[in-house]
C-alpha cells in the first residue's frame, strides 16, 4: 500500500518519514510488484507475495529486525500472514486498517489521543494500546487546485465519499428518513471508488437505488483522482459514513472547503472526522445519536443561513495549522523509540494499560 493516493500511505507518510531520520528502514512490499512504490526513505526493499509462493519468507526470514511496522492488517492477504508470524522481537500497527487484530502477533497499537475512548483499550484491542497527541494519523496535502464550481440552485447536493465497503442499509436508512423530511430538494452523489470495479458497479447502484430512489441519487463510478476532486467540489456539504467513517475522505472534503456531518462512535473510525471538525470549528456538524444526526443533516438542507454560515467556517479556516497540520508527526518517533527502549521490561508488566507518550 506504499504509493502516493493510497489512503494507507496517504495517513502514514509523514510518520515513516520522521522514523527515517534516526532509523535504517527496510521496505517489505506486499503483493505483486508496482512501478509506483515510494521507495525514498528506504535502504532497501524486499518483496512478499503470496498468490506467487506463499511460503516463500525470504524477504523476511532471515532477518536483523529490531521491529516490524505493520502500516495496515488486513488488505492484503500478506498482511495478515505476517501478522500472525514472530517476524521481529517488537511489532506495532496503526491505523492503516482501523480496528485490532484481536489475535495476531501485534504487540502495540499506535493510536491517537483525541480518538481513543481509553478506558475501552482493553476492549478495543487485543494490543497494547499506545497514545499520542492528536488523531494518530499525518495527512498528505492534496495536489489539487480548487475549481469553485457554480452550483445548481435546484437542489442541495450532498457527497456521500462512503467506500463500497462502508455502504451499509441502516446508514442509507437514515438518508431516506431525511430526504422524506426536508421540503428542499436534494440529490445525494456517492463515490464508492475501487469497490465498483468490475461488476461491482450495477447492483451497488441498484441496492441504493432501491432505498432511496433513483431520482435523487447518483452513484459514480471509479474517477481517476483530478475527475474525482471536480466532482467533489460540485456539493453543497457532505455526510460521514457510519459506523465506519473516513479519515481520508473527511481530509479531501475539508480540504475542499466542505462542511460535513458526521454520527461519532467510540472508536477512531468513528471519531476521526469528529477530530477535524473540531479543529476547524464546525462543532455544530458532529452529532452523537441518530435523532440529532438526521436534525442537523435536515438543517444543513433547509436551512440555508446555517448551511451557509457552516460553509463560510469552512472557507476561512487554516487547514495548515488544522487539518493538515503536522505538529505531532515526531511524537509517532517518540513512541517507536520508547518501545524500542522498553519493551524487555513492558512485556512483563501484568498491566495491559495504555501508555502514553508526550
Amino acid at each position: 500500500m506504499w504509493f502516493p493516493r493510497q489512503s494507507v500511505y496517504r495517513s502514514q507518510h509523514p510518520f515513516v518519514r520522521e522514523l527515517a531520520k534516526e532509523h535504517e528502514l527496510v521496505l517489505v512490499h506486499l503483493g505483486r510488484p508496482r512501478e509506483d512504490l515510494d521507495t525514498e526513505v528506504f535502504s532497501e526493499v524486499r518483496y512478499y507475495n503470496a498468490s506467487e509462493k506463499a511460503d516463500d519468507l525470504s524477504a523476511v526470514d532471515p532477518n536483523d529486525f529490531s521491529m516490524a511496522y505493520f502500516p495496515d492488517i488486513g488488505m492484503s492477504i500478506e498482511s495478515i500472514i505476517l501478522a500472525n508470524m514472530r517476524i521481529a522481537p517488537i511489532q506495532i500497527s496503526n491505523y492503516g486498517h482501523p480496528v485490532s487484530t484481536f489475535g495476531a502477533k501485534i504487540d502495540y497499537w499506535i493510536g491517537g489521543r483525541d480518538t481513543e475512548v481509553v478506558d475501552r483499550a482493553s476492549e478495543h484491542y487485543s494490543e497494547r494500546l499506545v497514545l499520542i497527541p492528536g488523531c494518530g494519523q499525518a495527512p498528505v496535502p492534496l495536489e489539487y487546485r480548487l475549481e469553485y464550481p457554480t452550483l445548481d440552485d435546484n437542489a442541495v447536493i450532498i457527497n456521500c465519499t462512503w467506500s463500497g465497503q462502508k455502504i451499509n442499509s441502516d446508514h442509507l436508512s437514515r438518508l431516506k428518513v431525511i430526504s422524506e423530511r426536508v421540503k428542499t430538494p436534494i440529490k445525494f452523489h456517492f463515490f464508492p471508488g475501487g469497490a465498483v470495479l468490475g461488476n461491482g458497479y450495477v447492483p451497488l447502484k441498484r441496492a441504493v437505488e432501491k432505498i432511496l430512489g433513483s431520482e435523487q441519487t447518483v452513484v459514480m463510478p471509479n474517477f481517476e483522482f483530478q475527475r474525482y476532486m471536480q466532482s467533489l467540489e460540485k456539493a453543497h456539504f457532505a455526510i460521514d459514513a457510519h459506523p465506519f467513517g473516513g479519515y481520508n475522505t473527511a481530509v479531501d472534503l475539508l480540504t475542499l472547503r466542505l462542511p460535513v456531518v458526521t454520527l461519532a462512535g467510540n472508536r477512531f473510525y468513528n471519531l476521526s472526522t469528529a477530530y477535524l471538525l473540531n479543529k476547524v470549528g464546525l462543532e455544530e456538524l458532529i452529532t452523537r445519536n441518530e435523532a440529532d444526526f438526521i436534525d442537523v443533516c435536515c438543517r444543513m438542507i433547509d436551512e440555508p443561513d446555517f448551511r451557509g454560515r457552516m460553509q463560510r467556517r469552512m472557507k476561512i479556516a487554516d487547514l495548515e495549522s488544522t487539518v493538515l497540520s503536522l505538529n505531532e508527526v515526531p511524537a509517532f518517533a517518540r513512541a517507536v523509540d520508547y518501545l524500542l527502549e522498553n519493551h524487555d521490561s513492558l512485556k512483563k508488566e501484568s498491566s495491559r494499560s495504555p501508555i502514553e507518550i508526550a
